[in-house]
């Protein structure tokens, strides 16, 4: 009798320990771990995705693929360290970012993607448009710490120094961490060994800016932490731009066109 209740006690106890491996292993599968301090949440990535059919990668493996243009994709159950992201389109050029994420918290990031072949119109010199954005891009003068320019939000101000771009936040609130994670108040952007020709902002953003140096005009994000997303709106000779709304009109040596993203 004693041989059988003890039978049924080892049973017991091993259908509990059966039941806590799995417990536990579905609570590290969820991303929760244990501390010092007791139970740590897991984190998560926020992405808003400009593009619609945009393949999203954390740390190499397929997430998802966005539906919508500026689809909000939150990758969650992750462990409290550094995540590579990369949001890739056939049309576009990759976006990446390496980011920190902490225990119970969510990363937000904001990708911008640029056309592999942006749609541009040629503007002959027959045509009014070409005087106009030679009038344009020569009265549109380099922004100066004293006269910068300012996002279309009213966020952020850039100006450049010697051929260094600096970037300032002067929203209300605090400035959010896709733009800077400190000392948003002088934030050196870009560094040129060449002279910059033209700068202004990404059309509707703040984050990213668009400046035209060497041979060619590009976008580039303000926060430089985890890869600076670099990438080129348009190649050629020694092209400057003047932003119309969400067209870029460029004269590059006499040719004249306008570029619309």
């Amino acid at each position: 009798m004693i041989e059988v209740m003890k039978r049924k006690e080892y049973r017991i106890l091993a259908i509990l320990g059966g039941t806590s491996l799995i417990g536990i292993s579905v609570f590290f599968a969820l991303g929760y771990r244990v501390s010092t301090k007791g139970f740590l949440s897991p984190s998560s990535i926020s992405i808003l995705s400009p593009s619609p059919q945009s393949s999203i990668f954390v740390d190499g493996n397929k997430k998802t693929t966005t539906k919508t243009a500026n689809q909000l994709v939150e990758i969650g159950n992750l462990s409290a360290e550094v995540h590579n992201v990369l949001v890739a389109h056939t049309d576009f050029f990759p976006w990446a970012k390496n980011v920190s994420v902490e225990h119970g918290k969510t990363a937000e990031l904001r990708p911008f993607l640029i056309p592999l072949a942006p749609q541009a119109t040629i503007v002959l010199e027959t045509n009014p448009l070409y005087r106009e954005i030679k009038t344009n891009i020569a009265g549109d003068t380099l922004p100066s710490i004293r006269s910068p320019k300012t996002s279309a939000d009213g966020g952020v101000s850039i100006w450049t120094e010697d051929s260094v771009v600096y970037a300032m936040w002067q929203g209300d609130k605090k400035a959010p961490l896709s733009l800077c994670e400190s000392n948003c108040d002088r934030m050196m952007v870009f560094a040129s060994d060449s002279p910059i020709r033209s700068l202004g902002f990404y059309t509707n953003r703040n984050d990213v800016i668009v400046i035209a140096v060497k041979s060619g005009i590009y976008a580039i994000e303000i926060n430089a932490s985890g890869i600076q997303n670099f990438q080129p709106l348009y190649e050629g000779k020694e092209p400057a731009f003047f932003k119309k709304g969400n067209t870029y009109q460029v004269i590059d040596d006499r040719a004249a066109f306008e570029i619309s993203l």
